[in-house]
């Protein structure tokens, strides 16, 4: 029976140790993974991450006002009031004239037959015109040119480009793209043309006059 009572301790011993061995192994395996789940929250907590701005990934519309002639969105008529949504196609008829509102974002006027497409991001205004030739004047604020080449318009200044142009306005930017740029006609009042009419009048008398009056003769025959 000896050998029986033996054999049961030497079983227990065994039995013993590796059940403490897989006790030790389970610790130590979950002492580990702590401290790489600790590693990476730390890591995690001291990596800066880059701040997404939501304002510069808002869309944004403007409000169309006609001041004459007439005006289509994507191709199709629109009236004032109409809202200009971002990547619109907006083109004026040969005598059409409008301005564009965005708010404080700024103002874009399109001048008679003009053909743009604007894209409105943010606060930022871009315009890409469709046309052999484009006039560009700043009224407020800044508008930088990337095509047909790399500048900028600063307030008050013009640039007449000789192709399409692609430009962004800096925010709160009033300005006018025009493609079919005409000079302003001078205003001649009634009272300066009554006045231009009677001089031409006098000098139409005086030439007149000159030829039906008779030569002078002398008194002595």
């Amino acid at each position: 029976m000896g050998w029986i009572s033996s054999w049961t301790k030497n079983c227990v011993r065994s039995l013993t140790a590796k059940g403490s061995a897989r006790v030790y192994a389970s610790l130590a395996l979950a002492v580990v993974l702590a401290t790489v789940f600790g590693l990476s929250s730390f890591a995690a907590a001291d990596t800066p991450r880059p701040d997404a701005d939501p304002v510069l990934a808002e869309e944004c519309s403007g409000s169309l006002t006609i001041n004459g002639g007439s005006v289509s969105v994507n191709g199709n008529d629109v009236q004032t009031g109409a809202t200009i949504l971002t990547g619109s196609i907006v083109a004026t008829s040969s005598n059409g004239h409008a301005m564009i509102d965005f708010g404080p974002v700024g103002k874009l006027e399109l001048g008679t037959g003009t053909t743009v497409t604007v894209t409105c991001l943010g606060r930022i205004v871009h315009v890409r015109s469709n046309c052999s030739r484009t006039f560009v004047k700043v009224r407020v604020g800044k508008v930088d040119v990337t095509q047909p080449k790399v500048e900028s318009i600063e307030a008050g200044k013009e640039e007449e480009y000789k192709d399409s142009v692609e430009a962004t306005a800096a925010t709160g930017t009033d300005w006018l793209v025009d493609c079919q740029r005409k000079k302003p006609v001078a205003y001649i009042g009634p009272g300066i043309a009554a006045l231009i009419g009677l001089g031409t009048v006098v000098a139409v008398g005086v030439k007149d006059g000159g030829h039906d009056r008779p030569e002078p003769t002398s008194p002595i025959k």
